[in-house]
């Protein structure tokens, strides 16, 4: 088995398993399983000297099932709907069949 072959298998045996660490979400109306990130990187958001801030969220997902779903890459600015509410698209990175999107809303204090 090559070393590619080990990583497709871990995609969803160990990275998308939904008993330990993913769980289904409503991405464009589509149900993909996949991590949604809200804690770490909104750490690191800025803006509330003017009672502004941002909260920054992260998708990890497989990118065939985002693809088998209609949806595919997104540009910086591009608006995304996850579990009902908007988010504007700040990065979206495809790599060894993994897709990681970023992402924030802005949050008024």
């Amino acid at each position: 088995m090559s070393l590619k072959d080990l990583i497709a298998s871990d995609i969803d045996k160990v990275f998308l398993n939904t008993d330990d660490f993913c769980e289904e979400h409503i991405i464009e109306g589509e149900t993909i399983v996949c991590s949604l990130d809200n804690d770490e990187m909104s750490q690191l958001a800025g803006g509330d000297e003017f009672g502004v801030g941002e909260s920054v969220y992260r998708i990890f997902a497989k990118t065939s099932d985002l693809s088998d779903a209609g949806l595919k890459y997104m540009g910086y600015g591009s608006h995304i709907e996850v579990d009902g509410r908007i988010y504007t698209v700040t990065d979206w990175i495809e790599n060894m069949g993994m897709t990681e999107i970023h992402m924030l809303v802005p949050i008024l204090s």
